[in-house]
């Protein structure tokens, strides 16, 4: 019995080891552009929320059409990193509860990679929505960004970093060009 146990375990230590296509789970920092300028006694508590059903992303592929994952653990706090650092560049200086609550949400992060002839192309997306907070009111808005990329060779995990933060850095972006959410933060 240990020895079957031990043959099956060696077995799938083997193949999975064939691939050469390694798991990635992605760390974003992206970075955000905004001309806007806000008070620096502005005081804003940030909070993540990830509405996926899941904190996979979607498949890496190779040209023999091995897949690995490529996932988003710690969402939550990842995005919650990324707008205090937006913020900051705006001149907000204090995050924690008082003036202001902004919830940004995480309702869609997708990577889809598919082989054409020799070139791999990959489709990524993202959605997000903010909200911002004071006194009983609030203003959400909602902002999608979407790319597609060619690759002569299967994206290494740098490419998929450098592709996901820029993709969510756009999004971002553009929410804090947002008129209205930004007129909201300025009482405008």
């Amino acid at each position: 019995m240990i020895k079957a146990l031990t043959a099956t375990v060696l077995a799938a230590a083997i193949l999975s080891g064939c691939s050469g296509l390694p798991a990635q789970n992605l760390d974003l920092h992206p970075k955000v552009t905004s001309a806007q300028k806000l008070p620096a006694d502005t005081v804003v508590l940030v909070k993540g929320v990830d509405t996926r059903k899941s904190a996979l992303v979607g498949k890496r592929i190779d040209r023999l059409k091995n897949t690995a994952p490529l996932s988003l653990i710690d969402a939550q706090e990842q995005l919650e990193h990324a707008v205090e650092h937006a913020l900051e560049d705006m001149g907000v200086t204090q995050f924690q509860q008082g003036e202001f609550t902004l919830t940004v949400y995480l309702d869609e992060l997708s990577y889809d990679a598919t082989m054409k002839n020799l070139l791999q192309e990959v489709q990524a997306r993202t959605t997000l929505r903010l909200k911002i907070e004071k006194g009983g009111e609030f203003y959400m808005g909602k902002y999608q960004t979407q790319t597609t990329k060619p690759f002569v060779n299967t994206p290494t995990p740098q490419d998929n970093e450098e592709l996901f933060n820029e993709l969510v850095g756009e999004t971002l972006s553009r929410a804090f060009k947002d008129r209205k959410l930004m007129d909201f933060l300025l009482f405008k």
